[in-house]
């Protein structure tokens, strides 16, 4: 069955994107509160929001650049500035933040968490984003190590994109790229996850790949199951009920892409609802940002009421609602930063660059 053409804007995709942002700060949040209840194991596996926004991103690019491609119409370099003014901008601020937090410590009598998270000999390979690339990528803020991923895999996205013209091959390659290597790295480390912070290419390529495949499949097999009115709503649940199971993270895998397939079919029929208004798709817009500055606020706040209420604050209702407290405090500074930080920055790096361009044209 051909499949019917896709929306330029993939709504229901972005509006996704913030719950997968919030699940992985709330993963983040978990040790500040003493008690979760049956929350505790949906929270636990909050790390696979990563997972899930790689996956996102290479469909999203596939969707976006995939006809460029096909029509020789692409350009690496002028996609590279994009992808840079969309990443960069937030990771330097956020970067500046935890260097004057690093600088600021001593004097101010705080005790950083963990003193070699803090290693100014890593700056330069955070501010070229390849801190990522070998070890851990995890010093100073360290939701930003998969940014540095998402880079690599921008980098290669042409090689990505060879077997574009192949959906079906594209997809299953994906497929078993992604699964292969879970396996594969459970039986090389022997640890039952896919949270393995020593393989952070290895974990976003196979996912990325899969990404793109499913997106060009996609482009011309409908899904029909997938494209049910509820089917988005089914998916959500399945992966939360298996969260709360504690289900084996290749299932929680398979069930977002699931998930994603889902909502890209939702998003081609047209539907609108929940996943379409407004404010969803302003959070979804923010939701980069919320990644990217949630720890900084959270250790601020948490600090904060630590020294007010005392260590025992993270006891019954009080610690719930100070992660509700730092939440919402991360989604007000994420929509600062979209407004403040990132808009600008990209306006500022794609204005330089054009202006590169048009001189080596001139000369």
């Amino acid at each position: 069955m051909a499949g019917q053409p896709f929306p330029q804007d993939l709504k229901a995709l972005t509006s996704l994107r913030f719950w997968a942002a919030l699940w992985v700060v709330l993963f983040h949040f978990l040790p500040y509160a003493a008690d979760w209840g049956p929350a505790s194991s949906l929270l636990g596996k909050g790390y696979l929001g990563v997972d899930f926004f790689f996956v996102l991103s290479g469909f999203v690019l596939a969707h976006v650049y995939g006809a460029e491609l096909k029509e020789g119409r692409y350009s690496h370099p002028r996609f590279l500035v994009k992808r840079i003014a969309r990443i960069y901008p937030m990771h330097i601020a956020t970067l500046a933040f935890f260097v004057v937090l690093a600088l600021a410590a001593p004097i101010a009598g705080l005790v950083l968490d963990s003193a070699a998270r803090y290693d100014f000999s890593k700056i330069p390979s955070q501010l070229l984003l390849v801190h990522a690339w070998i070890g851990t990528g995890e010093e100073f803020n360290y939701p930003s190590w998969s940014i540095s991923a998402e880079f690599f895999a921008y980098l290669c996205f042409p090689l990505v994109m060879l077997l574009a013209g192949r959906p079906r091959l594209m997809m299953f390659a994906g497929l078993a790229a992604v699964f292969g290597w879970y396996f594969g790295a459970i039986l090389v480390t022997g640890r039952q996850s896919t949270w393995l912070n020593d393989w952070q290419i290895m974990r976003i390529m196979p996912e990325f790949l899969l990404g793109a495949g499913l997106r060009q499949f996609m482009g011309i097999q409908r899904l029909p199951l997938l494209g049910h009115r509820h089917a988005v709503g089914a998916a959500t649940l399945a992966v939360i009920v298996s969260a709360l199971m504690d289900a084996p993270d290749w299932l929680m895998i398979a069930l977002l892409i699931v998930l994603l397939a889902a909502a890209a079919e939702r998003a081609r029929s047209g539907a609108t609802g929940l996943l379409e208004t407004r404010a969803s798709l302003y959070l979804g817009e923010i939701s980069y940002a919320l990644y990217m500055v949630h720890v900084a606020v959270g250790m601020v706040w948490f600090e904060l009421t630590r020294r007010v209420l005392g260590p025992e604050s993270v006891a019954g209702a009080l610690g719930l609602g100070l992660v509700a407290g730092a939440v919402v405090l991360a989604i007000l500074a994420a929509a600062a930063g979209e407004h403040l930080i990132e808009r600008p920055g990209r306006r500022l790096i794609t204005s330089l660059a054009s202006r590169g361009r048009t001189q080596t044209r001139a000369n």
